[in-house]
This record gives structure tokens, C-alpha cells and sequence, in this order.
């Protein structure tokens, strides 16, 4: 009888966990390990690796010319084995693509929108859309200024070119900037634009396309002379530095011209063709730099040369590499960034001016910026 009575008491028992476990009848996993559900990590996995090896549009955006030189084009990213992508554009007229290809032709300025399809046996399916922006010429708000020397050659930017149109380039002052046409043996005519004198010019821009002629901008060009961007240097006695590896020029002549030097005192500064010497201690020598031009000298300005003993503040130097810059006088005037305050600079290494990105957005790449150059010269 007592024993019956136990065994009551033990299914009761039983009974009562049971209403307490998962359907399943199995405990669910803890710190991370997986259940028998269903819902494994395993799963979640796949699932997530699923998802990102979908087949995709390459982009969502882009900004093409009319009738660009080189072509942009859109494509599928992960495609399936097998599977046929085709593309249609919202409007023709717009911006064409090519159906199997992808390949985008600006037809004029406008938006429009490029869909990827899945061909399907039953069915087609929307895989993506990119918004296609076609850009007609234009001079961005960057390129509308810039400051050139006498003599320097022009190449006016010119973004978004018409790859079918014709360029053509005008200046409101000849004497300051000219703009000489010539004819290639092709029948092709080129553009030359030169600052001849000091002064203020504008150039204007006009597109011709279609039997019509745009302008498409104008750019404000400052012609002036060059200038001594180096004021003053120092040097350790004994040390020899090539004198244009220190010596700095603003708006540099960009051909026909010659530099040479001539010191104040050979005492302690002397000079052997291109190389400078420190000879003895001074609070400072003159340097004057001279330029020739079409065999016109004259003189270009004047840097102070200190001279000072090595001391144990002085930097280890090797080769003679090192100059002074402390009081160097950057004093460009496009606003380059001034050197920081390093007491020393070595004139093996190179500087190199910060890239300033387009305001406007106006390429989508670097080829693209390099291809409206080349145009230019082409044209």
C-alpha cells in the first residue's frame, strides 16, 4: 500500500514538470548554443549570406554629360547563373541604355530613371533603379578664377563635354590674354590661350551643338608676374644646398626662362653654378635671383641667407639635406597652407599641394576630369 502511494506521488510529480517544459519537450539552449527548433545561428547565417549574394544594381546615381567621350555604364552585381538582366530607361529622350549592356548615352540635360529587370519565365522582376542626371557643359564655380604668369599657357576647364560638340574660346582683352586659332592638317581647328601681360582678362566659353551656339561660361583670368616666395632661409656653417631646391618662385614663368644667383658677400655665402655654400657665420647675407626672359634679365628678388653653428639643438642632418625654415616666408598667393613650425626641412622630400574637391560635384571620377583636359588640347 505504501508503495502505491509513492508512485502516485511520483507521476503527480512528473505531471506537474511537465506543464512547465517546451512543446518540444526538449530545454531550450543557453550561452549561445544552438536548439533543436529551427531557429539555429546556423541558419541565421545562411539566411544573412543569402541575402547579400542577391543580384544588385551597380549604382543608384550618376551624373553623365551629353553625348559624353567616355561612356559610363551600369551593371549587375552577384548575377545569377543563367539568368537574362535587361535595362530600360523612363525616358529616351533623356538618357538611352543600352538593353543588354547597360551602356548610358546622355541625349540632353535632364533626369531620368534606368530600371534592371530579371527576365522571368513567367514573370519579370524589378532587381533595381538608378537615377540617371545628364549634365550639359558648364564651368563649375572652382574653375570660373584663376591666376597665371606672363607667358603661362591657359587650358579653361570645361565640365560635362559634348563629346559631338565644338568648343570655341574668346578674351574681352587681347592684350592681357590671346587666344590664337589654328587649323590641323585633319581640318580640326585648336585652341591656344596665352598671357601675354599683366592684367585682368575674361574668357568666355561657347559650346556649338545642333546648329546652335552656347555660352557656357565665362572665366575671370588674373596675369601676374612672378614673385619670390622664399624670404628667408638658414643654413649650418659648412652645409651646401642646390640653391632651386630652397628657393621658391609664385607664378613661375612656365618656359623660356632662366635663373641665376649672384651672393652679396663670398665670405660667407659662395656660390658654384646651382649650389650654395655657408661659409661662415652671419646674421644674414643677401642672395639676389635673377631671371632671363627672351634674353631680357632682371632681377626677381632678394632672399636673406643666416648661417649658424651646429649646436645640440641642432637636428642629426645627413648630407647636407637640411635647411631651416622657421622664418620661411610662404606668402603664395592662391593661400597655400604655411609649413608647420618645424625648425628643419629636408629638401629631399616632396610637397605636395592638398587636392581641393569639386564644390560642384562635377566628375564622377578622375578619368572623367582628365578626359575633359585632354578635349581641350584635342580640339
Amino acid at each position: 500500500m505504501a508503495i502505491q502511494i509513492k508512485i502516485k506521488k511520483c507521476f503527480l510529480m512528473l505531471l506537474i514538470v511537465s506543464m512547465f517544459l517546451p512543446p518540444s519537450g526538449i530545454l531550450r539552449a543557453e550561452d549561445g548554443e544552438t536548439e533543436e527548433t529551427g531557429n539555429t545561428e546556423e541558419t541565421e547565417e545562411t539566411d544573412e549570406t543569402e541575402k547579400t549574394a542577391a543580384a544588385q544594381i551597380s549604382k543608384t546615381k550618376m551624373t553623365i554629360p551629353i553625348h559624353g567621350a567616355k561612356k559610363k555604364k551600369l551593371s549587375v552585381k552577384n548575377p545569377a547563373e543563367g539568368t537574362v538582366y535587361l535595362y530600360q530607361s523612363s525616358n529616351k529622350k533623356i538618357v538611352s541604355v543600352g538593353e543588354k549592356t547597360g551602356l548610358l548615352t546622355g541625349k540632353k540635360a535632364g533626369t531620368a530613371k534606368v530600371t534592371l529587370i530579371k527576365k522571368g519565365k513567367k514573370k519579370n522582376k524589378i532587381i533595381g533603379v538608378c537615377t540617371v542626371k545628364v549634365k550639359k557643359a558648364s564651368i563649375t564655380k572652382k574653375n570660373k578664377k584663376m591666376t597665371v604668369s606672363i607667358n603661362g599657357m591657359i587650358s579653361p576647364v570645361v565640365s560635362y563635354q559634348n563629346s559631338k560638340a565644338g568648343y570655341t574660346y574668346e578674351s574681352d582683352n587681347e592684350s592681357v590674354v590671346k587666344v590664337q586659332e589654328t587649323m590641323k592638317g585633319t581640318g580640326e581647328t585648336s585652341f591656344t590661350v596665352m598671357a601675354l601681360a599683366e592684367g585682368k582678362a575674361n574668357v568666355t566659353v561657347q559650346e556649338f551643338y545642333n546648329g546652335k551656339d552656347t555660352v557656357v561660361g565665362k572665366i575671370a583670368v588674373t596675369v601676374t608676374k612672378p614673385t619670390l616666395a622664399t624670404k628667408r632661409i638658414t643654413m649650418l656653417k659648412g652645409q651646401s644646398l642646390k640653391i632651386s631646391d630652397v628657393i621658391t618662385v609664385n607664378y613661375a614663368f612656365t618656359n623660356n626662362v632662366a635663373y641665376d644667383y649672384v651672393s652679396a658677400d663670398d665670405e660667407f655665402l659662395t656660390l658654384d653654378e646651382e649650389t650654395m655654400t655657408a661659409e661662415k657665420t652671419t646674421t644674414g647675407v643677401n642672395l639676389d635671383v635673377y631671371q632671363t626672359i627672351d634674353g631680357i634679365r632682371s632681377m626677381l628678388g632678394t632672399v636673406v641667407v643666416v648661417i649658424e653653428e651646429e649646436n645640440e639643438h641642432t637636428p642629426e642632418i645627413n648630407d647636407d639635406s637640411y635647411v631651416d625654415l622657421s622664418d620661411y616666408n610662404n606668402d603664395y598667393e592662391e593661400g597655400f597652407d604655411e609649413y608647420d613650425d618645424n625648425d628643419y626641412y629636408s629638401v629631399g622630400d616632396d610637397f605636395v599641394e592638398d587636392e581641393e574637391e569639386d564644390p560642384d560635384d562635377s566628375y564622377e571620377d578622375y578619368d572623367e576630369y582628365l578626359d575633359s583636359a585632354e578635349h581641350f588640347w584635342n580640339e
